[in-house]
């Protein structure tokens, strides 16, 4: 039970820590893409990125526990699920590319030209 997710940032064939919300699945499209201005001036430094994404997932005005933090070696797919709301794999650059294992956001991303949004569907 809760609105589980689990996100990541990669750069090149560097990974971040992966981020955990028990009660944010909903609220993490949103916070991803605040996310992506807030950090407008530090596009590549994915620990800071990580961090920071903590942060806004916190401020959704949704419960204040629940958040977790792991070390992984590899990108995230879609076995990676906690369920809910999925896996979204962010990767950085100019423009962020955010891979979404789905969940039950399907199409509904905000608008932000800064941030490219794929579906990947499971099998």
């Amino acid at each position: 039970m809760g609105d589980r997710v689990v996100i990541q940032f990669k750069k090149g064939d560097e990974v971040s820590p992966v981020i955990y919300g028990h009660w944010s699945g909903y609220e993490a499209p949103a916070a991803i893409a605040r996310l992506r201005k807030r950090m407008a001036d530090r596009p590549h430094d994915i620990s800071y990125i990580a961090a920071r994404c903590l942060q806004e997932l916190g401020m959704s005005g949704q419960q204040s526990t629940g958040y977790g933090i792991w070390s992984v070696t590899e990108e995230l797919t879609a076995k990676d699920s906690q369920g809910d709301a999925g896996v979204f794999v962010v990767s950085l650059g100019q423009c962020w590319h955010v891979k979404h294992y789905l969940g039950y956001h399907e199409g509904d991303y905000p608008s932000d030209p800064d941030i490219e949004w794929e579906e990947v569907k499971r099998e």
